[in-house]
């Protein structure tokens, strides 16, 4: 008779009331109370931490290559000679620099054709000026068809007004202007602020990371 009072009272614990709204089936999941819903989660980054779209901050900027020909003379690609920013009436410049190189024929220190290595992403630390052809140390960083410069900023560039300036002297050459919240390759979390089809100089404004087409 022990033994079936055991049973009893084990199953007992298991059963649930239909008919009682304070309880549920095993696994399923309660109603919040009075038909409220629940408030939506945070917008995650990538790597999963909570990242609002609004907080992050634009500080690195991304020059990609777009040009179809190379211009043959040891400086394929746009030559970027400098980029910087207007924020809130104060001039900044870029405090680092990294390239992608892409694809040509380099001027390289090791050349001695050449009068100064064109691929060293440090002579767009500035503001662009002067930029001439024949300056040694190079007054330009040639990033080579389809390469990319990326300049990092010590500060967030939203809101800003950026300008790139890029040697004009150069045929076919071509470029697009991102602003982005890491220093990836390929470009993640960028937003897209123009184009120059021709190359030359650019100006633009920087939105939030909100803003814009982003890749």
């Amino acid at each position: 008779m022990a033994r079936l009072i055991v049973v009893v009272v084990m199953l007992s614990g298991c059963i649930v009331d239909p008919a009682d709204p304070a309880e549920s089936a095993p696994g399923e999941a309660e109603s919040p109370p009075n038909n409220e819903h629940p408030e939506p989660a945070a917008p995650h980054d990538e790597g999963g931490n909570d990242a609002p779209c609004a907080a992050k901050a634009m500080r690195w900027i991304v020059v990609a290559d777009t040009s179809q020909e190379e211009n043959f003379a040891g400086t394929p690609g746009v030559d970027i000679c400098g980029a910087w920013a207007e924020c809130d009436g104060v001039a900044v410049t870029a405090v680092e620099a990294s390239v992608v190189l892409g694809e040509g024929q380099f001027c390289t220190a090791n050349d001695p054709e050449c009068l100064a290595d064109r691929t060293d992403p440090d002579a767009a630390l500035d503001d662009g000026a002067p930029c001439e052809a024949t300056s040694a140390p190079s007054d330009y960083v040639s990033v080579g068809l389809g390469g990319v410069l990326v300049l990092g900023f010590d500060r967030d560039l939203s809101g800003c007004t950026l300008f790139v300036e890029e040697y004009a002297g150069g045929d076919w050459e071509s470029y697009e202007v991102f602003a982005c919240e890491r220093a990836d390759t390929p470009l993640r979390g960028c937003s897209a602020l123009g184009s120059a089809p021709e190359g030359g100089a650019l100006s633009m404004d920087v939105g939030g990371a909100c803003s814009g087409a982003t890749r």
